[in-house]
């Protein structure tokens, strides 16, 4: 019988890049009715920084109006970077990289738990502070993949903004 091996795997956050935000006010919403009038549109996508080897998590959050989907309240991007030690990253040039899915689920809940953070604080003093980004489990934001796949994605200081 083959003896099972413990890893230990470090994470730590490398780097953050804040891509894009954009708030707009609305006078239909108030503290009272924000929770019910707006909705959010989430969008998380992993990538391997090619220089750094570091994995990285690019979420893409848009506050809409309920009623009016097209009109987009607050719109934010931020890249998290992760240092991961304690694993090897399979990586070829024709092949994306691929980041065993327990990895990932972590790194998705550490993202979006920072992410949420980033935005009450930009949100201070608007009344979009009031609808706080749901608690979300990370594996909603990977259902359609079975194994997590990461893109190769430029250092994230050379993001357009």
């Amino acid at each position: 019988m083959a003896k099972s091996e413990n890893v230990t795997v470090q994470i730590r956050i490398a780097d953050i890049h804040e891509g894009r935000f954009f708030i707009q006010n609305s006078t239909e919403l108030t503290v009272e009715n924000i929770r019910q009038e707006t909705a959010y549109q989430i969008q998380a996508e992993p990538a391997l920084v090619s220089e750094t080897e570091h994995i990285a998590i690019v979420f893409d959050v848009k506050m809409i109006l309920k009623k009016k989907p097209d009109t987009v309240l607050m719109h934010y991007v931020a890249n998290v970077s992760f240092e991961v030690g304690g694993i090897e990253l399979s990586q070829n040039k024709t092949e994306p990289a691929s980041i065993p899915t327990e990895i990932m689920y972590t790194l998705v809940a550490a993202t979006y738990s920072t992410v949420r953070g980033l935005i009450y604080a930009r949100c201070g003093g608007s009344i979009l502070r009031h609808a706080l980004l749901p608690l979300q489990d990370p594996s909603g934001f990977l259902k359609n993949q079975k194994q997590v796949k990461g893109l190769l994605i430029p250092k994230p200081s050379t993001l357009t903004d």
